[in-house]
């Protein structure tokens, strides 16, 4: 008897997993049409028994992430990170490794879908442009593009476009895991949203407020790497005085905690208000709330950390976490600064994901119910799956006439949309993005598309009515200026080898510690008394170990990894 598809056992899935495995090492095999570049140093290759590898990238919730692509006979069968990637440093997290099962998984999506039916690229042409007709007659009234979060350059001039093509039409994004507490929190401290850019190796006191620096975010692998090496060099110097030191106050326990000299468990509202006595005993005047009452020794801690962070100063480093109130960032930030950290432990850049105007997914579901949207256009993200329930998203998406959803795999929201478009893999397609600290990477293909598919870049030439629609030359018009008059091919080349743009980091933002000072952030909610805190039930929601917000749900290699520190695997706790 056949389980249903919506309760699959154990067996059923690793079945899956086997025919993924088989794709890989028996698939037919595409040589994509254009030039690609072999990375340049070669790690155990260069016989026909070996794999010839590709320098690309693997692109997690917008951010590049350095690889290198092992290929044997022209099939990708390997992930290793690429040893001058600033993300990587030649090393990869499991979502990385993962990747290349996902490229090879029979479920992804292989031809483009009508109201359940599949039919070709060719009907969606046809389709889009009688409802292009329209749009261009009203200016773009009511289309709208819905997108997550990324960093793509080329994905970011391309809708630039569209936009001047259908200048009333809006543009939305959605990103479930964003955390909208940091962006305030740099408001609060800055006046501007930044992004901070953490050196592990040189800091001495590390003092994380409910972050995991170690396994969250884009810079994870490179953190703990970083961290590692500065904690090995001290070992080596058999010097315990200068001891690089991690201490955190954690709701759940993280990597970060497993290493951390010293580990607070506490619920959030508790963390904050941790924050606020760590801020008043250094600089009095960042407090904005009047510190609640502690016992004597949670003081002797706060005393204790404020005069390691003193005494640490440049060699500083506080972090916040994604559970920690907007204050709490703000602070965070203000205490970096005025430490010194800025330039050594910590510096602060523009953020890599761009800081433009753009719509919520909460207004594009208000604007969807009354009427306002009758063309939709979704690029990846799964909003029907991991929107706010308060939106109803999925019922304001029944009332849009025209609506596609480019993606990976046919999810919720490709069955709720008129059209669903087949993604091609990251490893299939030609593209760009940007790394934590703002390093721009070119995705190469390692193999031609396996199926009918088309990268965002190739549909939004076709909806933007570009005259390029080849996904290379597409990437290439990006970066053009970037080189000296008649040495564009050289570099290109170069950029394609090396997996990384020369120069293209952002750079430091100076902030002056003078401003700091005269900066306070704004007063906010006092925080829960302690007492009050541990006797209250608090429910804290976080991304699973295996399938993030849930894009790598159908990943059986991943789900048969047991989670951190628990040991679970496949079923909950609960």
């Amino acid at each position: 008897m056949t389980k249903p598809p919506d309760r699959p056992d154990r067996r059923s899935v690793l079945q899956r997993m086997a025919a993924s495995v088989a794709l890989a090492g028996a698939g037919c095999t595409r040589v994509p049409d254009e030039r690609i570049v072999p990375y340049e140093r070669m790690p155990e290759a260069g016989t026909a028994s070996l794999p010839v590898y590709y320098a690309s990238a693997f692109v997690r919730s917008g951010f590049a992430h350095g690889v290198l692509v092992g290929t044997k006979q022209g099939r990708p069968i390997k992930i290793e990170g690429n040893p001058t990637h600033p993300s990587s440093r030649g090393a990869t997290d499991v979502f990385a490794q993962a990747s290349v099962l996902q490229l090879w998984d029979p479920d992804r999506s292989p031809a483009v879908v009508q109201r359940g039916l599949t039919t070709s690229w060719s009907a969606f042409d046809t389709a889009w442009r009688e409802r292009e007709a329209q749009l261009l007659a009203s200016r773009g009234e009511g289309l709208r593009l819905l997108t997550t979060r990324f960093t793509s350059p080329t994905l970011r001039r391309q809708i630039g476009l569209l936009l001047e093509r259908f200048p009333r039409a809006r543009w939305h994004r959605h990103d479930p895991l964003h955390v909208r507490a940091a962006d305030e929190g740099a408001r609060r401290a800055f006046g501007r949203v930044v992004r901070c850019v953490s050196h592990f190796d040189r800091a001495r006191f590390v003092l994380s407020l409910g972050a995991d620096p170690f396994s969250e975010g884009p810079a994870s692998v490179r953190d703990a790497i970083d961290w590692s090496t500065r904690r090995a060099d001290d070992l080596r110097a058999n010097d315990a005085a200068h001891l690089a030191r991690l201490v955190c106050a954690e709701t759940t326990r993280g990597l970060f905690g497993a290493r951390a000299d010293e580990r607070l468990v506490l619920a959030p509202a508790q963390i904050d208000a941790l924050a606020q006595r760590l801020a008043a005993q250094l600089y009095p005047d960042l407090a904005t709330s009047e510190p609640s009452a502690a016992s004597n020794a949670a003081t002797a801690r706060i005393v204790r950390w404020a005069a390691r962070l003193k005494r640490a100063g440049a060699q500083a480093l506080v972090v916040a976490g994604p559970q920690a109130s907007a204050n709490t960032h703000a602070i965070a930030h203000l205490l970096n600064l005025r430490l010194g950290a800025g330039g050594t432990s910590v510096d602060w850049i523009e953020p890599p994901e761009g800081d433009e105007p753009a719509d919520s997914i909460e207004d594009l579901a208000d604007a969807m119910r009354s009427g306002d949207v009758d063309t939709l256009l979704i690029l990846d993200g799964n909003p029907v799956y991991d929107a706010p329930a308060r939106s109803r998203f999925r019922e304001a998406l029944r009332r849009v006439e025209f609506s596609a959803h480019l993606s990976l795999y046919r999810d919720e929201t490709s069955d709720a949309c008129v059209w669903h478009l087949p993604r091609s893999h990251d490893y299939e397609q030609w593209s760009d993005a940007r790394a934590f600290d703002g390093s721009a990477t070119v995705l190469q293909p390692a193999i031609a598309p396996l199926y009918d598919t088309r990268s965002a870049h190739e549909l939004l030439a076709v909806l933007a009515g570009a005259a390029e629609r080849d996904g290379r030359e597409i990437v290439r018009a990006t970066w053009r200026g970037s080189s000296g008059a008649g040495e564009f091919d050289a570099w290109w080349r170069r950029s394609l080898r090396a997996g990384t743009l020369e120069s293209s980091a952002y750079p430091r933002l100076v902030l002056s510690r003078d401003a700091a000072n005269r900066i306070a952030p704004e007063a906010p909610t006092a925080p829960a008394p302690a007492a009050e805190a541990a006797d209250s039930f608090v429910a804290v929601f976080v991304a699973d170990a295996s399938v993030a917000d849930g894009a790598f749900a159908n990943n059986a290699w991943l789900q048969e990894l047991p989670r951190p520190f628990t040991k679970l695997t496949w079923e909950n706790a609960a």
